[in-house]
């Protein structure tokens, strides 16, 4: 009896040596994948495509404001790598297109920041799939996704494949989005490996919130699919 409670207190011991962070890393080399895997999760630089986005926002069962949005991306386009083709299925008026190039353009581009290695959490595994936890540093994140600071992530990996396949997101207290603050936040991203540059590329997200919308809870589903990537040789 004396022997298994020492044994028992060793195992102890060297598990709480044995921190989460180096079991994820000790996995990720087993399975041969890089621990910075994620570092480019969706890099744009080398790639065109097409997005459609649309939003909806739903209050008291009613639904209150839709918008949808056709734009495209060109690494090569100088500032003006994004233009915008067309709202709810119009041509954009001038206003739109000074609206669209401001929000696109003017600040900070990219999709993808670097999460934090200290912060690495086994979530579970089974034969086909292995579900890490992260948070991203904050300093690393571009201006669209400043809110993922205050969020977890689980990134999904495929065994058989060995790539990286979605990422979920889930906020643990209030945020801030835009203007509004956030109760509640689950975001999907679902990945696409992209072989020629051996990186990821973002094909559809969506952003589910329960949101404080002038005085009253309201629920907001933003769903962007991206299409035609197009590898841009520099």
């Amino acid at each position: 009896m004396k022997s298994t409670i020492l044994t028992l207190c060793f195992l102890t011991l060297i598990n709480y040596g044995y921190t989460q962070e180096q079991q994820v890393i000790d996995k990720l080399k087993e399975l041969g994948i890089p621990v910075n895997f994620m570092d480019e999760s969706d890099d744009r630089t080398n790639y065109s495509f097409v997005c459609n986005y649309s939003s909806e926002t739903t209050a008291l069962g009613t639904t209150t404001e839709v918008t949808k949005k056709s734009y495209s991306y060109d690494p090569a386009g100088g500032e003006t790598k994004f233009r915008l083709i067309s709202i709810n299925g119009n041509t954009p008026t001038e206003k739109e297109n000074l609206d669209f190039d401001k929000e696109q353009n003017g600040k900070e581009s990219g999709d993808a920041g670097k999460p934090d290695t200290k912060s690495l959490t086994f979530v579970s595994e089974d034969e086909n799939q292995l579900v890490i936890g992260f948070r991203y540093r904050a300093k690393s994140l571009p201006e669209k996704y400043k809110f993922l600071k205050d969020c977890k992530g689980e990134a999904y990996i495929n065994k058989n494949t060995n790539h990286l396949e979605k990422i979920k997101f889930f906020n643990e207290k209030d945020l801030r989005y835009h203007i509004l603050k956030i109760t509640k936040l689950d975001m999907l991203q679902v990945l696409k490996y992209m072989p020629e540059t051996s990186t990821y590329l973002i094909e559809k997200e969506v952003l589910e919130m329960d949101m404080k919308y002038f005085g009253t809870i309201a629920k907001g589903v933003e769903t962007t699919e991206y299409s035609g990537h197009t590898h841009i040789k520099k």
